[in-house]
């Protein structure tokens, strides 16, 4: 739990479509968290760079929205941190339409996943709702990756050696042959497979050993 403008929440808990929103500037942090919301997001604020990078290797998987206009040196520490860190949160850099280019080109080296400059309110809602959806696909296959690691770790070696060999496109009878175990046992084997990775088809099942790095060979 962690304590933000006088509310207290628990930021560790996984939601759909968050976005962290960094800015200096108490009102704008507040107009930039309801044009966030108003396109479909959580919004979370934090007013300081400090704030933010104190909590931010606990925080939910999500977005980052850091506002460069008015303390640029600041907000660029945060993306050189967050990627210092090794902190899997994309990163969108907002800027003011007055900067030069290569404001933009040191945001992207800092560690920006995308950069944004606000020209007027209707361009930057429809520029946030573009960009941030494209964030948050990025997050959305992270955690899917991350949780298929987690699953495939549950998996005993046998399970993992019947598993490497439906990757391969065995049956219950040549996967059997191979591991020296009968084809009811190696059915057995397959079917908590599917139980212990919660899925729910050998379509599935596949996806997520893909998606943990599995391969036919049974390298990682």
């Amino acid at each position: 739990m962690t304590r933000i403008g006088g509310i207290t929440e628990d930021l560790t808990q996984e939601e759909v479509n968050q976005v962290y929103i960094v800015s200096t500037t108490a009102a704008e942090v507040r107009r930039l968290a309801g044009l966030v919301r108003s396109i479909g997001h959580r919004a979370q604020i934090f007013d300081s760079a400090s704030t933010f990078l104190d909590v931010a290797t606990v925080l939910a998987p999500g977005c980052v929205l850091v506002d460069l206009r008015r303390r640029r040196k600041e907000g660029l520490s945060i993306l050189r941190e967050l990627r210092a860190r090794s902190i899997p949160l994309p990163t969108v850099a907002l800027d003011a339409p007055t900067t030069d280019a290569m404001t933009g080109v040191a945001a992207m080296k800092a560690g920006a996943t995308d950069y944004v400059i606000a020209k007027d309110e209707a361009s930057l809602r429809t520029l946030l709702a573009k960009t941030l959806a494209e964030c948050h696909a990025m997050v959305r296959l992270t955690t899917r990756d991350e949780n298929a690691d987690a699953r495939v770790a549950r998996l005993t070696p046998r399970e993992r050696e019947v598993l490497v060999g439906l990757l391969g496109g065995g049956t219950n009878k040549s996967i059997g042959q191979k591991l020296g175990i009968s084809p009811r046992t190696v059915e057995l084997h397959r079917a908590q497979v599917m139980n212990r990775l919660n899925a729910g088809s050998l379509t599935e099942l596949l996806q997520i050993a893909l998606a943990a790095g599995i391969t036919p060979s049974g390298a990682h």
